[in-house]
């Protein structure tokens, strides 16, 4: 199987077989692929704050789509890090980027670095709140956010002046950025 993800990889063909599926609640990840084809487009940019299985598994998932994208995560701890590092090596994801940034303020604030913004992003990790507050500084019109295990925040949520969203699923909760 090594080989077919190389050659996969070499040829620019998606990897033929995803890693395993995220962690999501019953019925969330239909919900989060609905999310990203209700955009309409043919390519997107996600960031996502705090890495996991969905960081290899989307893309693969949105390359079968027929979807171009540019993925960059960010993650707070080192070890999965790694781990979700050599994943997307291993699966041949050649436009995930995984960034480490351990301290509030640069979990938060790195992605501004990148000087771009969003179609989708996604907030599944360290610094929840802090990372709530730069949603407008990175989330194109018409963006959606996706916040992963969202009942932790649910006041957060309710009062975001930015954000129109609604909780779905069991543990998710989706807006879209109104201006």
């Amino acid at each position: 199987m090594k080989f077919a993800k190389i050659i996969s990889w070499i040829i620019g063909r998606c990897t033929p077989e995803p890693p395993s599926l995220p962690m999501l609640g019953n019925g969330d990840l239909e919900i989060w692929k609905d999310a990203f084809l209700s955009l309409g487009k043919k390519e997107i940019s996600v960031l996502e704050w705090g890495g996991g299985s969905s960081t290899t598994w989307f893309p693969i998932w949105l390359c079968k789509k027929r979807i171009k994208y540019n993925w960059d995560t960010i993650e707070s701890n080192v070890g999965w890090y790694e781990h979700i590092r050599r994943q997307s090596v291993e699966h041949g994801l050649k436009n995930v980027n995984i960034h480490f940034a351990f301290k509030r303020h640069e979990y938060g604030t790195l992605p501004l670095s990148f000087k771009r913004k969003y179609d989708v992003i996604i907030i599944d990790g360290s610094f929840r709140k802090f990372c709530l507050k730069r949603i407008h500084l990175l989330l194109k019109d018409r963006g959606i956010v996706i916040v992963h295990d969202a009942n932790w925040y649910r006041q957060r949520l309710d009062s975001d002046r930015y954000l129109q969203g609604k909780y779905v699923g069991e543990r998710t909760w989706i807006a879209k950025f109104k201006i």
